[in-house]
């Protein structure tokens, strides 16, 4: 489920932390090196072929269905139309 959420909003996993309460400090160590993860794809704008074709398919997906619907949803149809998406 995570991951059709980011899909759809167009985001890419970079990595996950999973810890309980009380925190140990491997937990906090897992936390830094997944923060310094995310702040390093961030900078090198780093993309994962498979993550950015699902994404570029839920485009496509929505795309469609907005121009489908371009009468019954004119301000969805107009925003993409405007960001050139359409």
């Amino acid at each position: 489920m995570k991951y059709a959420i980011r899909i759809t909003v167009g985001t890419q996993y970079v990595g996950s932390v999973d810890a309980r309460v009380p925190l140990k400090d491997a937990d906090i160590a897992s936390a830094r090196e997944l923060g310094a993860s995310l702040v390093a794809a961030i900078s090198a704008k780093q993309s994962w072929p498979d993550q950015a074709q699902a994404i570029e398919s839920q485009r496509i997906r929505f795309r469609n269905l907005i121009a489908f619907h371009k009468e019954q949803w004119p301000y969805e149809y107009k925003y993409w139309q405007d960001k050139g998406w359409m």
